[in-house]
């Protein structure tokens, strides 16, 4: 998703530019696995309850790879 917001202040105008990215589960842990990350782990919520469909967040937590 691509921004732009404008703030007008009299006859000054500053503008602000923003790329937002939304991933889905599995992008997020697919892009965290070819990173380099050995243990990826997916949650719904603060709580670790399970990531899904009605989760409220998306929470990854991951390891890094002992490959360095």
């Amino acid at each position: 998703m691509k921004n732009e917001w404008m703030l007008i202040d009299h006859e000054k105008v500053t503008t602000f530019r923003f790329h937002l990215t939304i991933y889905s589960g599995q992008e997020l842990k697919n892009l965290l696995q070819q990173a380099g990350f050995a243990q990826v782990q997916l949650f719904g919520d603060l709580s670790g309850n399970d990531y899904g469909i009605n989760a409220q967040r998306l929470i990854a937590i991951v390891q890094k790879s002992n490959d360095d």
